[in-house]
């Protein structure tokens, strides 16, 4: 683990040191509906894996300004919330300041956790990381699992979406600068990561996927979307219950259960 270093998790320290400023910056249209949409889907899970439990450990790994971490906040009495970035927690701490925040990276130091959990939710973190460094982390948050408890991942970038091939095809041509590159000296791959991709490194890291949702097939940007927002996450919620239709979709969220010794 001593070796362990992430140049993602370096810039983002540096670019979203500010975490006010950060949760401004991602409030635009696009984004606002797959987060609409992110709500309804994990509602779901709570409601079919989580809803019969009472009360539950519960962890928000790469928390941000928290807005995973407020969807299950008045659903149990114990939860934590980790990230590297402490401006970043105090955002978090705004909205649900009864949380216990940890400053912490489970790959560098897998003991920053107290307890295990029923629940762990990690959003908008293992596409960025980079590609070595996605097991590490997810072998830490498979550690801080409960036996009986599940982990639910996202992969907003999923390689066989519109937008996916689209980044593909920035990363072959000429690579993605994004707006931070310049103040940092560097480029900023846009990375996708495959439905298959996902279970082999849950595999690895001992879980098995039970479930998968995928939803926002059509493509959009920023503040740039085909359709109203009221209107597409409508017509979203429809196509993603057509089978063949929904595997395009560039989210996805990930269900996973720990495999317990000598269960296949």
């Amino acid at each position: 683990m001593s070796q362990y270093r992430s140049p993602y998790a370096e810039s983002y320290l540096r670019a979203h040191a500010a975490g006010q400023a950060y949760e401004r910056g991602i409030t635009n249209n696009f984004e606002l509906a797959i987060f609409e949409l992110e709500k309804v889907y994990l509602n779901q899970i709570y409601a079919s894996w989580l809803s019969d439990r009472g009360a539950f450990a519960y962890l928000d790994y790469a928390t941000g300004t928290g807005g995973i971490l407020a969807l299950f906040a008045d659903k149990t009495t114990v939860k934590f919330a980790v990230d590297s970035s402490h401006l970043q927690l105090e955002c978090a701490k705004s909205k649900v300041p009864e949380a216990t925040f940890i400053a912490d990276n489970i790959a560098t130091n897998p003991d920053c956790l107290p307890i295990r959990f029923e629940l762990i939710t990690c959003f908008r973190l293992l596409v960025n990381l980079e590609q070595e460094n996605r097991l590490p982390v997810l072998q830490g948050l498979s550690n801080a699992l409960k036996d009986d408890g599940i982990l639910i991942l996202d992969n907003h970038m999923n390689r066989h979406s519109v937008l996916g091939l689209i980044a593909l095809r920035m990363k072959h041509w000429f690579g993605y600068r994004d707006k931070n590159a310049e103040t940092f000296g560097q480029k900023r791959i846009i990375n996708a990561i495959s439905r298959t991709e996902m279970v082999q490194l849950a595999n690895m890291a001992g879980l098995m996927v039970k479930d998968v949702y995928r939803f926002m097939i059509l493509p959009g940007y920023m503040k740039w979307t085909i359709l109203p927002i009221r209107w597409l996450i409508k017509v979203e919620r429809i196509m993603a219950t057509v089978s063949w239709l929904n595997w395009l979709g560039k989210n996805q969220i990930f269900v996973c259960e720990k495999r317990i010794s000598g269960i296949q």
